[in-house]
């Protein structure tokens, strides 16, 4: 037997490199987490403001285009020829309603209609209306919405008849 020593890692060398990448990989696995938390947390931040732009995208569109816009107790319904669109606006949710009914959950409050200036009355049944304003509740702050309808002389005429 030839007393060559073979060259190769001591037990110790091995132990030290198994812990150097132990630790790397829990370092790594830490801020893979931190990322993709992060990550999350944007995009439901995004949704939600997405949510939020497409409910002031719409009620303005529909107010600019309605000739009509009535309320009757938590509805808004806004005329345009033969279509209508239905507002429904609870505490915790609006639901849209045409040939699509869309939802959003938001938290609304302070919502106030009315026709040059006098507040709707919830319990007199449809009135006209002219102005609305609400506040959203999201992410503990308010975000005010206020639209305003200025109605043709013939629209006018026609909903005071």
């Amino acid at each position: 037997m030839s007393n060559a020593r073979i060259k190769a890692f001591t037990i110790m060398e091995v132990t030290i490199s198994m812990l150097i990448t132990g630790i790397l990989i829990v370092m790594t696995y830490t801020v893979y987490n931190i990322v993709v938390k992060t990550y999350h947390g944007y995009n439901d931040k995004q949704a939600n403001s997405a949510v939020l732009l497409r409910i002031d995208e719409l009620l303005r569109d529909d107010f600019r285009r309605a000739e009509k816009i009535f309320t009757n107790q938590n509805h808004i319904i806004m005329q345009r020829g033969e279509t209508q669109v239905d507002y429904n606006i609870e505490s915790n949710y609006i639901v849209r309603s045409t040939e699509i009914v869309d939802s959003f959950k938001v938290n609304t409050i302070d919502v106030i209609k009315s026709f040059e200036g006098d507040l709707a009355n919830q319990d007199a049944g449809p009135q006209v209306i002219d102005e609305l304003q609400l506040n959203v509740l999201y992410d503990n702050k308010t975000f005010p919405y206020h639209y305003r309808k200025q109605y043709s002389a013939t629209n006018l005429i026609k909903i005071t008849q």
